[in-house]
């Protein structure tokens, strides 16, 4: 019985700390427009991150239609969901992968090299 109050009081006193730690951050690490939505029009919840890479090279696709596509991006591998530089990666199609950047769609198109 001590030790479950112990433990509860260490979770709680972590939780606290988390808690006070994100509420002194830098004011505008918070701030995002009030006025753009956070979900999707397909239901997904958008996620507001600040990164400071906003170049964008789509390098290649492999597309799934099942939904596991993934692209190379600045010679890294996303997902739907991850985050390069201030973009969400959004969809990926055949050709090219739309992205979220402060609520509006970006789209990069995968350029065919020629031969």
């Amino acid at each position: 019985m001590l030790k479950n109050k112990m433990l509860n009081r260490s979770v709680l006193f972590i939780i606290f700390i988390i808690l006070l730690f994100s509420l002194t951050r830098a004011d505008e690490e918070r701030l995002r427009d009030p006025f753009v939505s956070l979900v999707t029009e397909d239901g997904r919840l958008i996620v507001f991150k600040q990164k400071k890479q906003t170049q964008l090279e789509l390098e290649g696709i492999l597309y799934d239609p099942a939904g596991r596509a993934a692209a190379l991006i600045n010679s890294e591998i996303v997902r739907i969901g991850d985050w390069v530089g201030d973009y969400q990666v959004y969809r990926i199609e055949p050709d090219k992968v739309i992205f979220l950047k402060d609520g509006n769609e970006f789209v990069i198109k995968l350029e065919k090299e020629e031969r």
